[in-house]
């Protein structure tokens, strides 16, 4: 049933009148649930915390799925950098790509609305149509291998997507969930997995891609309120804003020290988070931090303990995938 409500949220966005309404959405709604029974999944990892290794998580993640053989359901993946900080793009692309896709406006901030050379964060100025550009022109491909079909792409980010997390507007936030959900048909119908890396805070980017996930994953690191910062995902997650389109919740421990597991036993024990968790937990790794301007994947590096760090990710991509794709 999922698709259905997600759909109506879908025509609500668009904001048509009750006169065309009902074949705008006899139209829609077969387009809707055509893209919907593909098996494209989308995975936002997020948490209202910072410092938990979201972005860390996001590109190993990514990058191992894209290149490797973890799931027969993956072979095309897309990574949205929904991030103002943009660490996850400046991870994957070079110093020169990274300033083309600014040039050019290949980012996501060309999802939400159009050119604006002087963006205000107190005058967010409303898009003048729902539409995004088409995903192939904003896009930039990292990986294709044409024999086995294997594609990674990446919709990068920018400095200046902070303005639209600061701006307030409430119709052209309303215009730029149309145009992000949009974006996100084509997206899905395009690829097999959609992973986001958003943004640690509620704010519009929060919003949207909770929205458009099949599945959050919320990576924690163990320390005393550890508990509370995951309750709290979990009421946000299960909020009437999202109550018609609420998607699953996954948890992985990051950095568990092997000397004290008490809180993440606690974790595994709570009747509401226990379920939640993944079995497979992400180790501390300094190969982990080795990917920077497109270069330094786990599997092609030579620092200590890098293929620890490729097997660990594989690990945890194989069992999150099976889950997703059950």
């Amino acid at each position: 049933m999922r698709s259905k409500t997600a759909f109506v949220d879908f025509v609500a966005l668009e904001g048509i009148d009750s006169e065309n309404l009902l074949l705008y959405s006899i139209k829609k709604y077969f387009e809707w649930d055509f893209i919907m029974s593909k098996k494209c999944k989308v995975l936002t990892i997020m948490n209202m915390k910072g410092g938990v290794g979201k972005t860390t998580v996001s590109m190993h993640l990514s990058s191992i799925v894209a290149h490797h053989s973890i799931n027969e359901n993956v072979k095309k993946v897309l990574v949205i950098d929904y991030d103002p900080q943009f660490n996850l793009s400046q991870a994957f692309l070079s110093v020169e790509d990274f300033e083309h896709t600014e040039r050019e406006r290949k980012n996501v901030l060309s999802v939400l609305v159009e050119e604006q050379s002087d963006l205000d964060l107190f005058n967010i100025q409303m898009p003048d149509t729902p539409e995004p550009p088409c995903l192939k022109d904003i896009v930039t491909t990292l990986y294709k291998d044409i024999d086995n079909g294997r594609q990674f792409d990446i919709l990068p980010s920018t400095l200046e997507l902070m303005y639209l997390a600061l701006g307030r507007s409430g119709q052209a936030l309303t215009m730029m969930e149309k145009r992000f959900a949009s974006f996100m048909i084509e997206a899905r119908d395009t690829y097999d997995l959609i992973v986001i890396d958003c943004h640690p805070a509620g704010s519009l980017f929060t919003k949207t891609a909770i929205k458009s996930s099949d599945h959050i994953l919320v990576p924690i690191t163990p320390h005393n309120y550890a508990s509370r910062g995951v309750g709290l995902m979990v009421n946000f997650i299960n909020s009437s804003e999202f109550k018609k389109n609420k998607p699953k919740m996954h948890i992985l421990f990051n950095n568990t020290p092997k000397s004290d597991l008490v809180i993440e036993k606690e974790i595994r024990g709570h009747e509401r988070f226990g379920s939640k968790c993944l079995t497979q937990t992400m180790k501390k790794y300094t190969a982990y931090t080795g990917l920077v301007n497109g270069d330094g994947y786990v599997w092609k590096l030579n620092k200590a303990y890098s293929q620890k760090a490729y097997f660990n990710m594989s690990s945890i991509a194989t069992e999150l995938l099976n889950k997703i794709y059950a």
